[in-house]
């Protein structure tokens, strides 16, 4: 942990130098940090971590060491969360990986079978992602892709699972191109029409519709399940929120995360009968003239 809490602090005696806050010093704990110019100044601010003292050049005001104690805080968090995410991503690989090879053995026996068919492709999607997570990769490239293309191989893949519920899972309209990255507009909708399969239970239907809107494109998940109670809109999209029993309240937060990374919106709409999500994003009229680029 000391060699990490010295980067830390490291960074913010840069950082504070660029903004003129006049730190010439930080200890925590063992560790410590100095600049060349001579202090006058020292503050002792308490964190989760430790007593954190803080040396100046001259006076500051009260508020700038609780701040830059608050900095310091939400690095180090940031640091030990990402190595616990990085432990637990690779405790998942490997059982991933022996049923990986269960299920290759289980094709070679029953060749041509489409739901073995699905969940390799489940899995390889599954794996994929772990293996992002891990390089730490938060920025894709962004090409031009199908949006209904992509909703379209999504529903072949978990319609027939539905329909074992009862629930009719479709996609509707035409080709329409946007500015996008594939895995990450799969993702998105795969919460989306998730959400509206946990809300129906079972009996009931699902349609995603793809439509260009003239500079825009519009991908919608719709249902007829119970809809979102209104007292609850203003919270969909928050951290935490969820009106899941199992659930972490955290699918729509990053689903809007990442369609606003590519300069789209994820919106809520009401509706007479279920609920509707709502995504916008750029068109790309030259798509259809390139030829698609998507993986998958």
């Amino acid at each position: 942990m000391d060699p990490l809490i010295q980067q830390v602090l490291r960074e913010l005696l840069e950082w504070a130098g660029a903004a003129s806050l006049g730190l010439t010093g930080l200890g925590l704990n063992s560790v410590e940090v100095r600049g060349r110019t001579r202090a006058s100044f020292t503050v002792e601010q308490l964190t989760r971590f430790g007593r954190l003292i803080l040396q100046f050049e001259d006076p500051v005001s009260p508020a700038i060491p609780v701040v830059l104690a608050k900095m310091i805080e939400e690095r180090l968090e940031y640091h030990e969360l990402s190595f616990l995410i990085a432990s637990a991503v690779h405790d998942c690989k490997n059982p991933l990986s022996v049923a990986s090879g269960y299920l290759e053995l289980l094709s070679w026996q029953e060749p041509g079978n489409e739901y073995i068919a699905h969940i390799e492709t489940q899995l390889t999607s599954l794996n994929d992602r772990l293996e992002e997570i891990l390089a730490g990769v938060s920025a894709y490239p962004v090409g031009h892709v199908d949006a209904h293309r992509v909703a379209s191989q999504l529903v072949e893949e978990l319609a027939p699972y539905y329909a074992r519920r009862g629930i009719e899972l479709t996609v509707q309209g035409r080709p329409t191109w946007v500015r996008a990255d594939h895995r990450r507009l799969r993702r998105v909708l795969n919460n989306l029409v998730e959400n509206a399969e946990e809300a129906l239970k079972s009996q009931g239907r699902i349609w995603v519709t793809v439509e260009p809107q003239g500079e825009w494109a519009e991908i919608a998940v719709h249902d007829t399940g119970p809809g979102v109670d209104r007292s609850a809109e203003e919270a969909l999209f928050t951290a935490y929120y969820t009106s899941k029993p199992t659930g972490h309240g955290l699918g729509l937060l990053f689903s809007r995360r990442m369609i606003e990374a590519l300069g789209g919106t994820l919106t809520y709409q009401r509706s007479t009968m279920g609920a509707t999500f709502v995504v916008r994003l750029v068109a790309d009229l030259s798509g259809a003239a390139q030829g698609p680029q998507e993986v998958g």
